[in-house]
Formats: C-alpha cells, structure tokens, sequence
C-alpha cells in the first residue's frame, strides 16, 4: 500500500511539475514577445524623433566638432541601443527576476519564517549590488581630447585622398588609438565595478 501510494504521489506530482513547466513555457514565450516588440517600437519612435529633431537645427550647429556627422550617428546609435536595453528583454527579466524574488520570500515566510528572514536579511545586499552595476553602466566614459574617434573616423575617410598622397596613415592611426585610450579605461574600470557587484551579489545567494 505504502509503494502503491508512493507510486500515485509522485506520479501527481510529476503532472503538476508538467504543467508547470508548460506554463512557464508560455509564459516565457509572451514575455519575451512582448518586452522585444515593446522594446524595438520604443527605440524606432525615439530614432525618429531624434533624427527629425537634429535636421532641424541650423548649419553653424553642424559645424561645431561635437555634432559632425560620425559624431551624430554614432551618439544616436548608441542612445538607441542604451533605451532598447532598458526596455526590451533587460527590463522583462528584471520583471522576472523581482517577481520570483518576492515568490520566494512569501514562500519561505510560510513556510520557515526562519529561512524567510535570513533571506529577506540578504535582499539589500543583492539589490545594493545591482545598483551599484547599474549605477555605473549608466555613466559614460569622459574624453578630453578635442576630437572623438567617431570624428576622427570620419574625417580620415572623408580625406583618404589626402591621407594617402602625404603618407600620414601612421599619424592618424596614433591619433585614432590616442582617442580610444579613455573609453578602453573606462571599460576597464566598469569590468572592475561589475564584477565586484555581480561577486556580492553571489557571495549573498551562497550565503545563506
């Protein structure tokens, strides 16, 4: 009797894990659908209006370095990108992430209040890490040279003629790598900040 209804348990149970997994199936399946197509709209309608906005302005604004060509479209390239990764897919997982999060507290309060609490203990650690990652990937790297490499980008291609009759491929290549040196010290500093917020943030969940 006992192995027969050891049998039927877990036989019930496998069908409710089942269905569970159809469900979360589904459901990750609309979540993505969603946040991706939310997402894509959001960063077209900003492009566009972006663009309408910057053909608008007069010429002296276009002949400020700042606002050259490989300026403009590698600032707008990059916003685009920033604004999809904050409401696309990122912001469904987050969802996700927070959602399971305050499952699982509910859960474990109920069940051992124990556990419950030295879990709800390490929630400001882990989220105190994600805002420190977050914090910082927001910021952008600092250039004090004159030009950018987008512009130096495109006023070497603009003048390759030039470029090639008085022989300065060299000095544009150091000007161009002088150029990426603090964007390369940036990415270093945020790989730095990343992991030690990604490492607090395991170091909480193994923890406990």
């Amino acid at each position: 009797d006992d192995a027969g209804e050891m049998r039927s348990t877990n036989y019930r149970l496998s069908l409710w894990f089942l269905l569970l997994a159809a469900v979360s199936f589904l459901g990750n399946i609309c979540m993505g659908l969603g946040f991706g197509v939310s997402g894509s709209r959001l960063t077209r309608r900003m492009r566009v209006m972006v663009f309408s906005k910057v053909v608008r302005y007069s010429m002296g604004w276009f002949d400020e370095p700042s606002h050259s060509t490989g300026e403009l479209t590698t600032r707008l390239e990059e916003d685009s990108e920033t604004v999809s990764n904050v409401s696309g897919l990122s912001e469904g997982q987050r969802v996700q992430v927070f959602s399971c999060l305050a499952a699982g507290m509910i859960v474990t309060l109920v069940y051992s209040w124990q556990v419950g609490l030295t879990a709800i203990a390490c929630v400001p650690l882990i989220l105190g890490s994600s805002i420190i990652q977050s914090k910082y990937a927001s910021r952008e790297p600092s250039n004090d040279n004159l030009i950018s490499p987008a512009t130096l980008l495109e006023r070497s291609f603009a003048d390759i003629i030039l470029l090639q009759a008085y022989g300065l491929q060299g000095d544009v290549s150091t000007s161009y790598a002088t150029a990426l040196e603090p964007d390369v010290q940036f990415k270093k500093k945020q790989a730095g900040y990343t992991g030690l917020a990604f490492g607090l943030s395991q170091f909480a969940v193994f923890g406990t």
